[in-house]
């Protein structure tokens, strides 16, 4: 296999390394071999870790900086974490969209409920009309 491939395809097991030196260097290792910061970052992604969203590692501070969020700023961060945060735009989208066809079926709602009362209304002057015109042929009738 292709020592450059992480892919989750693959079934072997996979070995990364983070060391600093004392100047504050960090290297980075797949499977014993050098690679650079992009490289390390796009093999753990193959596998599903995904550094920018701190979804598999803990990193120094965080159980500390994690206890003083606001409810807020934990629901932000687990839309980060699990990605979710990606489908944000989409999720604008279909909220405005459903949105509009509530505010769209009430008003559908609301017209058909004026044209029913329109239509007792004009059914109420018809039955007042014939009736009005029975009265009147019963008094030319007299």
């Amino acid at each position: 296999t292709d020592p450059d491939d992480h892919s989750n395809n693959s079934k072997e097991e996979l070995k990364f390394t983070r060391t600093i030196s004392s100047r504050g260097v960090g290297e980075y290792q797949v499977n014993g071999k050098v690679v650079t910061f992009p490289a390390y970052e796009q093999a753990l992604a193959d596998i599903g870790v995904l550094l920018k969203a701190r979804n598999f590692l803990v990193f120094q501070g965080d159980v500390e900086s994690l206890a003083r969020k606001t409810p807020k700023e934990l629901v932000e961060m687990l839309e980060q974490i699990s990605t979710s945060k990606n489908l944000q735009d989409d999720y604008d989208q279909a909220l405005k969209a459903k949105e509009e066809a509530e505010a769209s079926t009430v008003f559908c709602y609301r017209k058909q409920k004026g044209h029913f009362a329109e239509r007792k209304l004009l059914k109420d002057q018809k039955e007042e009309a014939e009736h009005f015109q029975s009265c009147l042929s019963l008094k030319a009738q007299v």
